[in-house]
């Protein structure tokens, strides 16, 4: 899911980490290293999620995020600090923060927050897909069941299984489903999402699902043999 994100950070490497790994992953990114134009950019644009720094040079990121709440501003707050005390994480909470990710941080486990994060604020209604065999996704509960079979899907197992029936029949290239699980299209992210294939295909088979992940020349594609 593509999303609005700004991100409030006065140490530009970092921002600039940041922006780089979510712009990837398809979101639109603004940049502010103030307290104040944070304040005037959360209240104009009013952004799907803000990535909200609390060491910033004029005003505090905790005073930042009170206000914002305060203004009536809905979107996803992440706290990204340095500030690690259980005090400043209570702190953060009460001012309306969603999450807390503690520096240094692994871009993967920041892109996951994200996700997270963004689902949770998502205003669109659920939405239910299914597949020819009678496969339904609901993208509300990430439920996948085929009649009253639960299956238990990993979170990434989820997403490539939603990515591929949207369309189902229909090839989708190996680097969109890479990049949207992992928001980088790298050797070892492939190596990754075969791994996730092959552990999604046996999920598939043990709950009865005649659908079949398949693979192409730089595809892949969800299938429902004819009967």
């Amino acid at each position: 899911m593509s999303a609005a994100i700004v991100v409030v950070e006065d140490d530009l490497d970092i921002a600039e980490m940041i922006m780089g790994s979510l712009t990837r992953a398809g979101h639109d990114l603004t940049y502010v290293d103030t307290g104040a134009a944070a304040i005037d950019t959360i209240s104009r644009d009013t952004p799907d999620l803000v990535l909200l720094d609390l060491g910033l040079p004029d005003i505090d990121g905790l005073t930042v995020c009170q206000r914002v709440r305060d203004a009536g501003y809905t979107g996803g707050i992440i706290v990204v600090t340095a500030r690690t005390s259980p005090e400043d994480v209570t702190a953060a909470r009460a001012a309306g923060a969603d999450d807390f990710v503690a520096k240094p941080f692994g871009l993967a486990e920041l892109r996951a927050r994200v996700t997270e994060v963004l689902r949770r604020h998502d205003p669109r209604p659920a939405a239910r897909l299914t597949t020819p065999s009678g496969l339904t996704l609901d993208t509300a509960t990430r439920d996948a069941y085929v009649g009253s079979i639960l299956l238990p899907l990993t979170d990434t197992e989820f997403d490539a299984l939603a990515l591929l029936a949207t369309e189902p029949g229909q090839p989708v290239p190996t680097g969109q489903i890479v990049t949207r699980l992992w928001g980088e299209d790298t050797r070892a992210r492939t190596r990754a999402l075969d791994l996730t294939l092959k552990q999604l295909q046996r999920k598939l088979d043990a709950a009865g699902v005649p659908d079949r992940v398949s693979r192409g020349t730089g595809t892949i594609t969800l299938e429902t043999p004819a009967d």
